[in-house]
């Protein structure tokens, strides 16, 4: 999340240093739950140390406050607030989970969390909100009869509508993990783009640098 952050609030830059570019900056509100303020600072330092000047104020984060939610009144209005002060084009939601107490089985759940997601765009049209939210995926079959594809948009833990409900899908495989020249990871991604022409799937390199970073590794089979 921190590299699409880091591409978005950057603009008229390449993402991962790929094939896909952000064509103008933007204003970015992140709020995560997992990590914690100290943990999400210290990341920033590192990936964000080339570029903290230049990103100036695209960037805002909001870390481990379990009052935002979708599920409550109170929660939905926190998080309200919390957009209308900042302002931003693109919210990011990390994970998507902490963010409600809906059944994440239940495909009426799910549409109605998505709702309130469209609900959110569309009070704050004037800033052409976008949101970003990511989702973990079920734990595969251990039956060696199953065929599992890791980057299948029907991994995802659920209901269906986690796949069927957003306009574009991201869906990344932890691989091989190299502990040369320091520990870091290749992994593979899968695109689908709704409103737009699809792409081949990629393959994107974690902490290749020792910086933190994501980098572009090239086409997946290529």
């Amino acid at each position: 999340m921190l590299e699409f952050a880091r591409a978005l609030a950057l603009g008229d830059t390449p993402f991962c240093g790929g094939p896909m570019s952000v064509p103008t900056a933007a204003r970015v509100l992140l709020i995560e739950q997992e990590v914690g303020v100290y943990g999400l600072q210290r990341r920033c330092r590192t990936v964000f140390a080339d570029t903290a000047e230049r990103i100036g104020d695209n960037l805002w984060y909001v870390s481990r406050d379990l009052r935002l939610r979708f599920d409550n009144h109170d929660g939905r209005q926190l998080l309200h607030d919390v957009v209308e002060s900042v302002k931003p084009n693109v919210l990011m939601l990390d994970p998507i989970g902490s963010f409600h107490y809906y059944n994440e089985n239940d495909n009426t759940d799910v549409a109605r969390l998505f709702m309130h997601l469209d609900l959110l765009m569309e009070e704050f049209a004037e800033q052409h909100l976008s949101v970003v939210l990511s989702h973990h995926f079920s734990k595969p079959s251990r039956d060696p009869s199953f065929s599992y594809d890791p980057l299948a948009f029907t991994n995802f833990r659920g209901a269906s509508r986690w796949a069927a409900s957003p306009d574009t899908l991201v869906t990344i495989h932890e691989g091989r993990l190299w502990l040369q020249p320091h520990r870091h990871w290749r992994s593979s991604t899968r695109w689908a783009l709704r409103q737009g022409a699809g792409v081949p799937d990629i393959q994107l390199s974690f902490n290749r640098d020792n910086d933190l970073r994501v980098r572009f590794d090239g086409l997946v089979g290529g």
